[in-house]
C-alpha cells in the first residue's frame, strides 16, 4: 500500500497535478477539495487545524512544514506521540541572495548614499 500524503493548504490545481505526476505509483497525494477516504500517513502544512488532524486518523506518522518554523505543528501534535515533524527550507537560495545583497550594500555604504541623494545632497 502506498503512503498517503495530505496537502494541508489550498494547492493550485497545477501544483497538485505536478506532485501527483512526479510521485505517481509511489505516493498518493490528496489535496484540499479531494474526497479523502481513510487516514493519511503524512501531512504537509504550515498549521494543523483540528479538523485536518482528526481526518488524518491514527496512521499519521509525519508532518512537514513547507517553511522553516515548526512550532505550531509541535503544539498541534502534543497529544500525538510518535508523529515526526520536519521542515523545508525552500527559501534558502533567496535568503542567501538577500544576505549577500545586504552585505554588499553595507560594504559600499549604500544606505548613507541613498539618504543623501533622496534629500538632495551630494553623495559623500
Amino acid at each position: 500500500m502506498r503512503p498517503r500524503v495530505r496537502l494541508g493548504f489550498p494547492a493550485p490545481a497545477r501544483l497538485a497535478g505536478h506532485l501527483r505526476a512526479a510521485l505517481a505509483g509511489k505516493v498518493d497525494v490528496v489535496a484540499p477539495g479531494d474526497d479523502p477516504d481513510g487516514s493519511f500517513d503524512a501531512i504537509v502544512a504550515w498549521r494543523l487545524p483540528e479538523a485536518l488532524l482528526s481526518a488524518a486518523g491514527d496512521g499519521l506518522r509525519l508532518c512537514v512544514s513547507p517553511g522553516a518554523d515548526v512550532a505550531q505543528l509541535l503544539e498541534a501534535l502534543r497529544t500525538r506521540p510518535g508523529v515526526r515533524v520536519a521542515n523545508c527550507h525552500g527559501n534558502a537560495h533567496h535568503t542567501a541572495e538577500s544576505a549577500v545583497a545586504l552585505l554588499l550594500a553595507a560594504m559600499k555604504d549604500i544606505p548613507r548614499h541613498d539618504a543623501a541623494v533622496r534629500t538632495g545632497r551630494e553623495a559623500p
